[in-house]
């Protein structure tokens, strides 16, 4: 058992390490263009914070590979999103306060906060950095245009998910399997989504969907109108 463990732990830090670079080719793309529309900032807060409380958790139930998986990721994160909000030009803005935020936070709920919260946060951190890519769901329904869906990101999310899920299963800890089942979940949706804007589903598997965000008032560009009208 304690083989299994040890090469599930070593395959998720992998898998997760793979996951961590997949925003590169997008934030590449946006320096270049200057543009951030396609890149989901909420995932990568959302990440930041769930990366930190799952450190906090794993040191205090004295979990090494969750650990050494989620400094990792944490370090990442923190780059992206200095990154993204230095193409923003806002980055002495937010970097600051968001930070300092974090730090303050995490050193108080590690010496208030008994494990298990802690677990419980990370379900729930873990669930919502899941769903942050689907914040780019809307605009592909919309213009049923995938551009708007980081192909990249999602399955590498969706084998981080099983791998982390199947090593939750063999240390037989609920707070790892629950998030990790409900992100294998958030990301095959969203990969259907890509499939169906890409014109390989048939038209109506998320036409309900799409036509019911259509019909809620929205503000638009000019460009972005033609863009719509060309796509319905």
């Amino acid at each position: 058992m304690n083989f299994l463990i040890t090469i599930f732990s070593t395959t998720g830090i992998f898998v997760s390490f793979m996951l961590n670079l997949t925003p590169i080719p997008s934030l590449i793309k946006a320096n270049k263009t200057r543009d951030i529309s396609e890149i989901s900032h909420l995932y990568f807060i959302m990440a930041s914070a769930n990366y930190l409380n799952w450190c906090l958790y794993a040191t205090k139930v004295d979990l090494l590979g969750p650990l050494i998986n989620n400094l990792i990721g944490l370090c990442f994160t923190i780059a992206y999103i200095i990154v993204y909000h230095k193409i923003k030009g806002d980055i002495w803005k937010f970097g600051p306060v968001y930070f300092g935020c974090c730090t303050c936070i995490s050193l108080i709920m590690f010496k208030v906060f008994p494990s298990d919260l802690l677990g419980l946060l990370s379900v729930g951190l873990s669930a919502l950095q899941y769903m942050a890519p689907i914040e780019q769901i809307k605009p592909a329904l919309m213009n049923k245009d995938h551009k708007y869906i980081d192909i990249f990101i999602i399955p590498a999310l969706m084998s981080n998910a099983a791998v982390w899920g199947f090593y939750g299963f063999l240390v037989h800890d609920w707070f790892i399997i629950i998030p990790n089942l409900m992100g294998l979940l958030f990301s095959l949706f969203q990969i259907l989504v890509y499939a169906w804007a890409q014109g390989f589903l048939p038209h109506l598997t998320f036409s309900w969907l799409a036509n019911k965000i259509r019909e809620k008032p929205i503000k638009m560009t000019e460009d972005d109108a033609i863009e719509f009208h060309n796509n319905v």
